[in-house]
């Protein structure tokens, strides 16, 4: 395992939190009026969707972060499937909008792919002969 795979689960769980905090300190007036009138349906204009969508991007944040933690500890490895996703939310994100934070998700799945990447037959040697 390199420093790398053990850092990506800490770099997306911080982008959640990141994700999270944001939503709350741009909009507090938005989400004590959802609060206040109760979440069913709460989404109702483009203020309180900017405020869920928020939340929701930070929640499955999170959410990545947790499972990427959970593979690393049963395999040494993280998945590239995750890259994969991360780097295409990434590119849609930073496409539809450039000047947001699409970049850091992108930056995240493609460090994700990398680490992801197979063994060469000289680093798995290498790894044998030291092991």
């Amino acid at each position: 395992m390199t420093g790398l795979t053990r850092w990506l689960p800490r770099l997306t769980t911080g982008l959640g939190i990141v994700h999270l905090v944001y939503g709350v300190a741009e909009s507090p007036g938005v989400i004590a009026d959802m609060l206040g009138e109760g979440l069913i349906a709460a989404s109702d204009d483009y203020r309180r969707d900017f405020v869920t969508w928020f939340f929701i991007g930070g929640l499955t944040l999170l959410t990545v972060g947790s499972m990427m933690r959970w593979a690393i500890r049963q395999t040494g490895r993280v998945p590239a499937h995750l890259g994969w996703w991360l780097t295409g939310v990434g590119v849609l994100d930073t496409l539809l909008e450039p000047d947001g934070g699409g970049w850091a998700l992108l930056a995240i799945g493609l460090l994700t792919l990398y680490a992801a990447r197979p063994l060469t037959a000289k680093a798995t040697s290498e790894k044998a002969l030291a092991g």
